[in-house]
């Protein structure tokens, strides 16, 4: 007679094991039950507690704006009447980023007076209109470029090179005289024949920077940054999805069924070598805080020097040492002398970590002797389990399934993430700039 199923949400009988020492295989359906039920309430409150903010942030968000912004009059551009104009540009950028400075932080809560174009205009425009047939012209200043759809000026440079003659001057070769760094007699030469007649002649040149004025121009590049990273690091995911596919999945499932085939066959020496690897560490740890603070003589560290160079010496006289040099080679001995020579300004320090390195030796070494029912259990675990997924071979993508679980949790909070930062504004908010509005009016 199969025996009864136990409930789901009952608890683990006393006294019984989740893995008994002569059990193969994994439990039947009928023998299986939950443990730690009671987790499960704070991980249903959660999970109703998200549901809440992902409901109010889709009532009062609107994701769109962090493609295209909105210009003076409240419409959006790139959508309706104004879908050929989906670039946001700003007129008045400059004074506005003075005045708003300490909302930098937050670029979304920034009010800026702004104009749907149809391209971020530059320089030579000279003046830009808006495509409803406005009359009102607005000036460009600077040429801009586009980072998320908003036109941001860029500091343009301009380089211009004049030669001029200073030998002879322009009254021996009648041209026209220019007063150019205190050269009164110099003459602009243009052409191979003016060129023949000069004998010394003197090279000017002329940077021009365009940029927004003062402080201004620190703060667009802070907002710039701001803006401007989200939207690199989304481009370059992107660019290297390739990459991403084939090393962070592809490659980790493969790599994951060669240490799951492993732990089958060789779980116990897999256990102990990461157990022993760590004590190694230790020990390494704590010989070289003891050579540090001086446990090693002088005429000790100069032996070890000395058979380091013999051995050295050794390797480059066989075949496989023929290609390192004379050069490579003292600049092994050098490392090892250093790194084995006594700190005479932390010598203190080093005795001091020596001494806890070489008690938390002794307390590890003591656990693992202490331990060793408790390890021999982790290795049956660690071999039930590579068994469960042989007789359950439907378990092999449940990493996968993890995976995409978490990728859904992150696109559930981005999207979320999204709609929170476009909400509109509260009462709370639109007080707290009618104050701050107040108080500009008001002034100091």
């Amino acid at each position: 007679m199969p025996a009864r199923r136990r409930p789901c949400c009952g608890l683990c009988p006393k006294g019984e094991r989740l893995i008994d020492e002569s059990q193969e295989g994994p439990r039947s359906h009928s023998e299986r039950f939950c443990t730690d039920a009671i987790c499960l309430l704070p991980l249903l409150l959660t999970i109703a507690l998200l549901a809440s903010i992902g409901q109010l942030a889709l009532a009062t968000g609107d994701p769109s704006s962090i493609r295209f912004g909105t210009d003076h009059l409240g419409r959006r551009c790139g959508a309706g009447p104004l879908v050929a104009a989906p670039k946001l540009f700003y007129p008045h950028l400059g004074s506005e980023l003075l005045a708003q400075r300490e909302m930098l932080a937050t670029p979304w809560q920034l009010r800026l007076f702004g104009v749907c174009v149809a391209e971020c205009p530059q320089r030579e425009a000279g003046t830009v209109r808006e495509l409803d047939g406005s009359s009102e012209a607005y000036a460009v200043s600077l040429s801009t470029q586009s980072v998320m759809n908003r036109c941001l000026p860029v500091e343009e440079q301009d380089t211009a090179q004049s030669v001029y003659c200073v030998e002879p001057s322009c009254q021996a070769v009648g041209a026209t005289c220019q007063d150019v760094r205190g050269h009164s007699g110099a003459w602009l030469m243009r052409g191979g024949a003016q060129q023949a007649k000069c004998t010394r002649q003197l090279s000017l040149f002329v940077q021009e920077t365009y940029s927004l004025p003062g402080p201004a121009e620190a703060l667009l590049a802070h907002l710039a940054g701001a803006v401007g990273g989200a939207g690199s690091a989304v481009a370059a995911v992107a660019a290297a999805r390739g990459e991403v596919l084939v090393c962070g999945l592809l490659l980790a499932v493969a790599v994951g069924l060669v240490w799951l085939l492993f732990l089958r066959c060789c779980a116990r020496v897999a256990v102990y070598v990461l157990l022993g690897s760590t004590l190694l560490l230790l020990l390494l740890a704590t010989a070289l805080c003891s050579v540090k603070a001086g446990a090693i003589s002088a005429a000790q560290l100069d032996a070890i020097s000395a058979h380091a160079a013999g051995a050295m010496d050794a390797y480059q006289r066989s075949e496989y040492g023929a290609s390192v040099s004379d050069a490579q080679a003292a600049q092994v001995g050098h490392a090892v002398t250093e790194a084995l020579s006594v700190s005479e300004a932390g010598t203190g320090y080093f005795a001091w970590s020596a001494a806890v390195l070489g008690v938390a030796c002794v307390c590890y070494g003591a656990l693992l002797l202490a331990l060793r029912q408790q390890i021999s259990t982790v290795v049956a675990i660690v071999t039930e389990a590579t068994v469960a997924v042989g007789a359950m071979p439907s378990l092999l993508p449940f990493p996968l399934l993890t995976l995409a679980a978490l990728l859904g949790v992150y696109g559930y909070a981005a999207v979320v993430g999204a709609y929170l930062l476009t909400a509109v504004p509260t009462v709370a908010d639109v007080a707290s700039l009618e104050g701050r509005f107040e108080d500009a009016l008001e002034g100091p």
